[in-house]
This record gives structure tokens, sequence and C-alpha cells, in this order.
């Protein structure tokens, strides 16, 4: 395996095991700690979401411009930092800030990785890469889970820190490890803008229009898209509060989550 590839495993797996360790506490202690009601955890998601949807054009010039590296560390370190933001956070209006700095931090790395290590293995030896990745991935996950229920014994805080500084830490061991010698700026001409978002947009809109079946397809993608919102936001409140997840031989709600998770 190159020295390139084995970064971007790292990559990968510490993202997806430290997201899920960060993730499995977070949930429960914005109903359990912080006392969310369930408009204010959709609105929490609607947070990261548009901060989402708004940085990725102008951080994909970054990654283009100057480089996937940098795009990358700063995307990790952001994630980092909007996690510690939500464990120091006390209410509903800091964490919606906490969202909408981990939110524009994905942005920085959407995209960005896999450009990444396309440009330094071949895109053929990266599409049997990402497949080997995402196994990886799905069992940092799975760790994660694991980790989070075993440290929040101590506090729910606590996976909370933990992860959050290690992601930081991350952002840095990846901006000294990813080398790209086959990086190639992109002109700034022919960089990605909010103009040519928009001419995209238009060619879309018309091919759409001309496809009836496409039209399905959009409708559906919204329904999924809306359905699983209100899982996402909230199947916690609902398992927690409505279900009253019971507290037996120790465990409570963060062993419950994580056992569904």
């Amino acid at each position: 395996m190159s020295p390139a590839a084995r970064v971007y495993l790292i990559a990968i797996v510490g993202w997806d095991g430290l997201f899920a360790a960060w993730a499995t506490a977070a949930v429960v202690r914005r109903v359990t700690t912080i006392g969310l009601d369930p408009l204010e955890l959709v609105l929490v998601g609607t947070a990261l979401e548009l901060s989402a949807f708004v940085g990725e054009i102008p951080t994909g010039v970054v990654a283009d411009l100057y480089g996937r590296r940098i795009s990358v560390a700063i995307g990790y370190a952001l994630v980092g930092l909007g996690f510690l933001a939500e464990t120091l956070a006390t209410g509903f209006g800091s964490i919606v800030l906490a969202q909408v700095v981990w939110g524009g931090g994905w942005t920085f790395v959407s995209g960005a990785r896999e450009a990444w290590i396309a440009d330094e293995i071949g895109e053929d030896d990266a599409a049997r890469l990402y497949l080997r990745a995402s196994q990886w991935g799905q069992a940092a996950t799975l760790a994660g889970i694991g980790a989070s229920v075993g440290l929040a014994g101590w506090t729910l805080e606590t996976p909370m820190w933990i992860s959050s500084l290690l992601f930081v830490a991350l952002a840095g061991w990846l901006a000294v490890n990813m080398r790209e010698p086959g990086f190639r700026p992109v002109p700034r001409e022919s960089l990605s803008t909010w103009s040519a978002f928009g001419q995209t947009l238009a060619r879309g809109v018309g091919a759409v229009r001309a496809r009836p079946a496409l039209i399905t397809l959009l409708a559906v993608a919204v329904l999924a898209g809306t359905a699983s919102e209100a899982m996402d936001r909230l199947r916690e409140i609902h398992l927690i509060q409505e279900l009253r997840l019971p507290e037996v031989a120790g465990l409570g709600a963060v062993h419950w989550i994580g056992g569904l998770n």
C-alpha cells in the first residue's frame, strides 16, 4: 500500500470513528442535559445543513486553488473546533453556532479527500481504495460507538472532549503527512463560482423540464430527505422522553442509544 493510501485510510477511519464517538454522546446530551425541545432539535439540524450548503462553493475554491491538503486540514480542524464548541455549549444558541462551525468545516473536506487521493494514486486504484476505506470506516464507526458508551460512564462530555481534541490533532497530522505532488491548481478563470453555480442550475432545470421522469426522481429525493430529517433529529428525544428508556442494571440513555446505533 502506498503512503498516500495509508494517509487516506487514516483520514477516513479517524473521521468515522471520532464522529461516532462524539455524536453518540452529543445527541443524548442535547436531550437530557441541555433540554432541547423537538423544534430546537430540528433547527439545530437546519443550521448545520444550511451552513454546509452555503459553504460548498467558496470552500471548493480553496481546494482547487491552494490544494486539497490545506482544504482537508482546515476542514478537520473546524469540525474538531465545532465539536469542542458544542461540548462547552450550555444552550440552544451556542449549539447552533457550533453546528455552523463544523458544518462549514465539512464543506472543506467534502470531495477534497477523494480528489486528493485520485490525483496521487490514479482513478482506478482510488476506486478500489474507496471501497476498502468505506469498510474500514464502518468498523471504526462501531468502535467509536463502543468507546463513547464506555467513556460516558464518567460524564456525557468525556467522549465529546476526547473526540473533539483528537479531531484537531488529526487535522495537524494530515497537514504534515498529506503530500500532493500530483496537485495542479485550477486556473482562476475556471474556478467554481456562484455565477457558474447559477448557470449549472439553470441548465439542470432545463434538463429536468425536458424529461418528466427526472421530476419524479427529484420528488423522491425530496421526500426521502425530509423523511430522514425527522428520524435524524427526533429519534433520541422520542426514545428518551416518550418511550422512557428504562435504566436497568446501570444502563442509561447513552447505552440504549449506542446499542441501537
